[in-house]
């Protein structure tokens, strides 16, 4: 069964650890998984000053670190406020003034900005222990979004739920004073990204239609679908039965449906390309070939091509994707060296490994 993506956060907010504003009895809990240098964060800031100003005591706002990949300079901004945080407790605002620059934080606004803070020599800033705490700190967050199912700043929490809508500040509102609209288009979509849902809601559909067909409501139910359903324009007429619009106009979408999939396949996934399309007809046979003149384990005599020399520098000479796609796909070689039996388990395993380069 396919695994679902976790919706709660872990761990819970702690107010001993977590970085919070507001009160700790607030009825509405904000948590945010975010990043300096980054500008969606940025814009999101000033929804997040928005919020609080609207809800004032009702709401309480918690920032954890999940700096975006591929940018030092958010890793670097990130530890840096922990270690301001453990020595002049002044985490708030610096967290402001990196936010306030955005995408254009260098590191050397990152020192300017942490000394205009009290964050200098003399205060330990380059002792190993402090800087070692700073990112393990910064490491906990980002396991604790990884565990938690947020992909990538910014990601929010309301009340220890993850949040899927907007970033608008309208919709946030809506999410933290849950209304009942709210909660059951948040319990649809949470259902819909299930696996499992498009076939449960079949094979409902399915034993309710036997259920009432075999039941004393069956003649009223046939009757039921054969009403006639359509446009009445003057004396021109288009009607079908309700059955007849299940069978045809439905089964239209659903193949409407099915063409764009395919589409997708061919333009950006898998059948992209003729190199990723034309290659898993090719697994199956090539791979029983590989198997098959794999000789025994316990054949352990140093073998070597005719002629002398070494039987596979030529294979290992070969570079380029091509030429390592025809090595995948061609039958071992016909001599084998002095233990084949590690070979073959290693041929195995890199076919049974999904990362492995197809």
């Amino acid at each position: 069964m396919p695994s679902i993506a976790p919706t709660r956060i872990d761990p819970p907010v702690d107010p001993v650890r977590d970085h919070i504003l507001g009160s700790p009895d607030a009825e509405m809990t904000l948590v945010q998984y975010g990043s300096y240098a980054d500008f969606r964060c940025r814009a999101v800031h000033a929804v997040v000053e928005g919020l609080r100003n609207r809800f004032g005591d009702r709401m309480r706002y918690v920032f954890r670190h999940l700096p975006v990949e591929g940018k030092p300079d958010a890793m670097r901004a990130a530890e840096i406020t922990e270690r301001v945080s453990a020595s002049t407790g002044k985490f708030w605002e610096l967290h402001e003034a990196f936010m306030e620059r955005g995408p254009t934080l260098t590191a050397s606004e990152i020192d300017r900005i942490a000394r205009s803070h009290g964050f200098g020599g003399e205060r330990g800033a380059d002792d190993p222990a402090a800087v070692a705490a700073a990112r393990a700190r910064v490491r906990a967050d980002i396991e604790s979004a990884q565990r938690s199912g947020a992909p990538a700043a910014p990601a929010f929490f309301i009340n220890g739920r993850c949040y899927t809508g907007t970033w608008d500040e309208s919709s946030l509102a809506d999410a933290m004073l849950a209304p009942l609209g709210h909660r059951i288009q948040a319990a649809a979509f949470r259902f819909v990204r299930w696996g499992p849902s498009s076939g449960l809601l079949l094979g409902l559909a399915t034993v309710l239609a036997l259920v009432l067909s075999n039941s004393p409501l069956g003649a009223q139910f046939v009757a039921f679908w054969e009403k006639p359903l359509g446009v009445l324009w003057g004396s021109a007429t288009f009607s079908h039965s309700l059955l007849h619009w299940v069978n045809h106009g439905l089964l239209s979408v659903l193949f409407f449906v099915v063409g764009l999939e395919i589409k997708r396949e061919f333009t950006v996934g898998h059948l992209a390309t003729f190199r990723s399309g034309a290659l898993p007809p090719f697994e199956g046979p090539a791979e029983a070939w590989r198997i098959h003149r794999i000789p025994a384990p316990h054949s352990r005599r140093a073998c070597r091509p005719p002629g002398g020399g070494d039987h596979h520098s030529e294979r290992r000479d070969s570079s380029g994707p091509s030429a390592a796609h025809r090595s995948r796909l061609r039958p071992p070689d016909r001599y084998q060296c002095e233990d084949p039996a590690p070979r073959a388990a290693a041929d195995l395993t890199g076919r049974m490994d999904p990362s492995a380069d197809l």
